[in-house]
């Protein structure tokens, strides 16, 4: 089931890539179309069609609608990886979407599997996000706020943050009060708002110097969501409970 559906003729030219730099909204009939990262000008826009799976063989199969492959870096790098590896990587994923749903989760697993899955990457997250474990990492980073483990909490958020191509200055608990600063946006996912969400809740406590820049960064990709930010206030404080 389509989100909305209408004919938006320019918004029809906007092709899709997996590496987004643009996140469409709706409001009614309205289509909003948000950078989603800084654009260089004269630089093609792109939007998803579908979620990406960063399986080249399955989005080829998703893309046939519109009669098109994806050649975006994920794309390219499943299209062209050694078949044990991309196993590897399948078995690994399957493996740690298992284990952070168990009941009694085993923290330290999850950390060495996250580990091993990494390290099947030749590229770094700037060049070749792992959209596939950033829900993971928010999953631990919640584990920890959950039993008090802040700096590992605030860790894992940034991790996150991190492994979708952001690149992150500052923002840990023991960064000797450097401010918390994104040099470089990332691959948008919707969970980023919990994210940054989630760290504001530590910052207003234990690094208040990173927490209006945090606010900011959350009421952007507010915005970049749901196409307005003027209800952002509304939301953080039902998010935040404060």
């Amino acid at each position: 089931m389509h989100h909305s559906t209408g004919i938006w003729l320019k918004a029809s030219k906007v092709n899709h890539s997996c590496m987004a730099n643009c996140k469409r909204s709706f409001i009614g009939d309205l289509q909003i179309i948000r950078a989603t990262q800084d654009i260089l000008a004269n630089t093609e826009l792109f939007f998803w069609y579908r979620e990406p799976t960063c399986d080249y063989a399955d989005m080829k199969k998703e893309m046939q609608h519109w009669g098109f492959e994806c050649t975006c870096n994920i794309c390219d790098e499943s299209k062209n990886l050694v078949k044990d590896i991309s196993r590897k990587r399948k078995t690994l994923l399957i493996g740690l979407q298992r284990s952070i749903k168990q009941k009694h989760v085993s923290i330290e697993r999850v950390e060495r599997q996250l580990k091993v899955y990494e390290a099947t990457f030749k590229k770094p997250a700037t060049e070749l996000p792992r959209m596939s474990v950033f829900n993971i990492y928010i999953a631990l980073s919640k584990f920890y706020g959950k039993t008090q483990q802040l700096k590992k909490c605030v860790a894992m958020g940034l991790k996150g943050l991190e492994s979708l191509g952001f690149v992150i200055y500052g923002g840990h608990l023991d960064s000797a009060r450097t401010t918390l600063y994104i040099e470089k946006w990332g691959v948008f996912q919707e969970y980023v708002i919990q994210a940054l969400i989630c760290l504001c809740d530590i910052y207003v406590v234990f690094a208040p110097h990173s927490l209006e820049k945090a606010e900011g960064y959350a009421k952007l990709v507010y915005k970049m969501s749901v196409g307005e930010d003027a209800t952002f206030d509304t939301f953080y404080k039902q998010a935040s409970g404060r």
